[in-house]
């Protein structure tokens, strides 16, 4: 369960999607970057449509900079699924966390149209506003 603990700062579950082909080549890579980073990592996906849930842990106590390692780990398993023609959200969408990567995937002109539509869906901005779009 999710609880309000210390130690779910030690945990970092994600949502990214990558073409079916390559789900067992993207979870390769996680193991590898798991390794790298000395960090724990356990993948749960919907392997109908290539959406993953990797979700990376270390142990509070375990070496030098333990949360610097999960979130280098982190950030490097969100460029990879990017790399491999995915993208950083299958299906809970950008809010506040993934706002950053973003544009790791998609081009400003892109950005730009996605706010421009939302701006005349929402004129008074009460739709999340100041969430990713």
């Amino acid at each position: 369960s999710r609880g309000d603990t210390k130690d779910d700062a030690y945990r970092m579950g994600e949502d990214v999607a990558v073409p079916k082909s390559l789900m067992a080549k993207y979870v390769q890579e996680l193991r590898k970057i798991a390794t790298a980073h000395d960090v724990d990592v356990r993948v749960i996906a919907h392997a109908g449509d290539g959406n993953l849930h990797p979700t990376l842990s270390v142990e509070p106590e375990s070496g030098e900079n333990p949360l610097i390692r999960l979130s280098e780990a982190l950030e490097e398993s969100i460029r990879v699924a990017i790399d491999m023609g995915g993208t950083i959200t299958g299906e809970y969408g950008v809010g506040l966390i993934k706002r950053e990567w973003l544009t790791w995937e998609q081009s400003q002109d892109v950005i730009q149209i996605q706010h421009d539509i939302k701006s005349l869906l929402d004129e008074k901005n009460i739709l999340n506003p100041g969430k990713a779009i």
